[in-house]
């Protein structure tokens, strides 16, 4: 029975008149894919191999294949040293600028004018996350590029609270 896109090893042999000798050095050279297959009725499950690659170098004499296989691994080594290499600079670059991410992220220095953290005056003093914000916007305010944005946002978090009570 012939799949839509994958086919066992007889299938190939039926339809391509190939050896098993090319089937196999096909494999071996990683120019098909394959996959194992739904097992139907006993034994073991198919290897199926994809149809598409089977056909695109179904033509090839082995000398032709192995030249592709050489081709295929030595485009791969340069993927994978393309790919680490990018990878070690970007852990490299991470690691220069880690330091002042975690500031930024962690303790922005907006968040350091005073001896204790508002996150850490909010938690002792035990508010509310309305509450918390006033105290927050008030007290970042002056200490950042726009004031005005952060009062107005105090003063939100404010009239939220009487409009609950």
């Amino acid at each position: 029975m012939t799949r839509k896109h994958w086919i066992t090893k007889k299938e190939i042999k039926e339809l391509y008149g190939l050896s098993d000798n090319k089937i196999a050095l096909m494999k071996k050279l990683n120019l098909v894919s394959t996959k194992l297959g739904v097992n139907e009725g006993k034994g073991r499950k198919p290897l199926l191999y994809k149809k598409s690659m089977v056909n695109l170098i179904k033509d090839m004499t082995p000398i032709q294949l192995n030249e592709l296989g050489d081709i295929v691994e030595d485009t791969k080594e340069q993927v994978e040293d393309f790919i680490k290499s990018d990878i070690e600079a970007v852990v490299e670059e991470d690691c220069k600028h880690k330091y002042s991410y975690e500031q930024s992220v962690n303790h922005p220095s907006h968040y350091n004018k005073t001896q204790l953290e508002v996150i850490d005056a909010i938690d002792i003093w035990g508010l509310d996350f309305s509450e918390g914000n006033v105290i927050k916007y008030l007290l970042r305010a002056k200490h950042k590029n726009n004031a005005r944005e952060d009062l107005e946002k105090a003063l939100w978090y404010v009239q939220r609270l009487l409009d609950n009570l």
